[in-house]
Parts: C-alpha cells; sequence; structure tokens
C-alpha cells in the first residue's frame, strides 16, 4: 500500500499533527529511517510486539527512554525490515 499520493495514507504529506512521521537518511543500498514512539505509539507497540522481527524488536528494547518517547533509528536492508517499517508508520497515522 502506498503511503503518499492517491489512495495512500498520506494525501497531504508526511506529518501528522505537525509532527514528522519519520526522517529518513539515504545510504549506500538502503536507508536509515529515524521513528519516534511516543507514550501511546509504545503501548500499541507492546501489544503487537511478537508481528515485528527480532531486529526491530531488540533496537525497541535497546532503546532509552528519552522525555516519554523512544527514537529507533532502523537499518533498511531487507523486505522484511521495511515491511515493520510500515506497520510503524501505519500504526503512528492510525492513533
Amino acid at each position: 500500500m502506498p503511503l503518499f499520493g492517491s489512495g495512500g495514507l498520506l494525501p497531504r504529506g508526511d506529518k501528522k499533527g505537525g509532527k514528522a512521521l519519520c526522517t529518513l537518511y539515504p545510504e549506500k543500498d538502503c536507508f536509515v529511517t529515524l521513528i519516534v514512539l511516543g507514550q501511546g505509539d509504545r503501548t500499541l507497540f507492546d501489544q503487537s510486539r511478537e508481528d515485528y522481527c527480532t531486529y526491530i524488536t531488540g533496537l525497541y528494547d535497546q532503546a532509552k527512554l528519552f522525555n516519554g518517547t523512544k527514537w529507533l533509528m532502523i537499518g533498511v536492508t531487507d523486505e522484511r525490515i521495511l515491511e515493520d517499517v510500515k506497520k510503524l508508520i501505519t500504526m503512528k497515522v492510525k492513533k
């Protein structure tokens, strides 16, 4: 499912409530995305953590709490990780 454009989740841009849903950093042969999970996001993630790969749950578990948020720097190197990033963004959009 496309995130942007006609029929996508975010037809008006990449922000919800004035906050960026994620930040993308291009790298050679992959990209890194920064996703910040607030209190509500963390609760939703904890309820569905078995749906995510061990790489994502490991990053989440290692992330230190900062002002009630967890900052995940996710190296997107394969399709499974990309699908999990899409799930995280969708979770942030729908909450």
